[in-house]
C-alpha cells in the first residue's frame, strides 16, 4: 500500500516467446468490477502500469522509462484485501492476484516468487519494490543456500559442518 506521497502501480511480466500474436488492449479488473485499462503490445519483459507516471518516476527514478505505461483509466486498489485479474479485451484471464489484510505492509510491494508459482511475499529490496526489474524474492533457476553450520572443536582440530539445500527452481545435478 502506498503512503500518501506515492502513487499506486502494478507491475506485470510477460514472456511472449511462445505466442504468435497478442492483443494490445488490456485491463486489470478488481472484485467490484473496477478497471485499470491500458494498451501495450506486451513484448517480453517487465512493465509497470501506473495512474501517475510522473509521480511514479519521482519515486522510482531508476525504472526504465520505456517500461512505464500510464493507465487510460484507474480504479483505486484496496489496501486491506483485493482480488485482481489481468484480462485481454475479450475478458480472457491471463493472470490473477489475491491479497488480504495479512498481506498489508505500508510502502512495501508484494512480489511474486516466480511466474510459474502463485506464491507472493513482501519485497526485500531496500526500496520496498523492484519495478521494471526481477523481483527481489524471485528464485533463481539454480541456487543453493546454507541451511545450517555446525562447528566442532576438539583438542587438535576444528571441524566445520556446513549443510546446504537447494533454493532454486530446479534440482542441481
Amino acid at each position: 500500500a502506498p503512503s500518501s506521497s506515492n502513487s499506486e502501480w502494478i507491475e506485470i511480466s510477460s514472456d511472449l516467446e511462445n505466442y504468435e500474436s497478442y492483443p494490445n488492449i488490456w485491463k486489470i479488473v478488481d472484485e467490484s468490477n473496477g478497471e485499470i485499462n491500458f494498451e501495450n503490445s506486451l513484448q517480453s519483459g517487465y512493465f509497470v502500469i501506473c495512474d501517475d507516471s510522473l509521480e511514479f518516476v519521482s519515486s522510482f527514478p531508476n525504472c526504465d522509462k520505456n517500461k512505464i505505461i500510464k493507465g487510460k483509466s484507474w480504479t483505486t486498489l484496496n489496501n486491506s484485501a483485493e482480488k485482481l485479474w489481468l484480462k485481454d479485451e475479450y475478458n480472457t484471464v491471463f493472470d490473477s492476484c489475491f491479497y488480504d489484510n495479512n498481506s498489508y505492509e505500508n510502502d512495501v510491494s508484494l512480489e511474486r516468487l516466480s511466474v510459474n508459482f502463485p506464491d507472493w511475499d513482501y519485497s526485500i529490496s531496500p526500496n520496498g519494490a523492484t519495478p521494471g526489474e526481477r523481483n527481489s524474492i524471485a528464485k533463481h533457476d539454480y541456487d543453493i543456500k546454507i541451511d545450517s553450520v555446525k562447528t566442532v572443536i576438539s583438542e587438535s582440530k576444528i571441524e566445520h559442518h556446513i549443510f546446504i539445500e537447494n533454493a532454486g527452481l530446479y534440482q542441481i545435478e
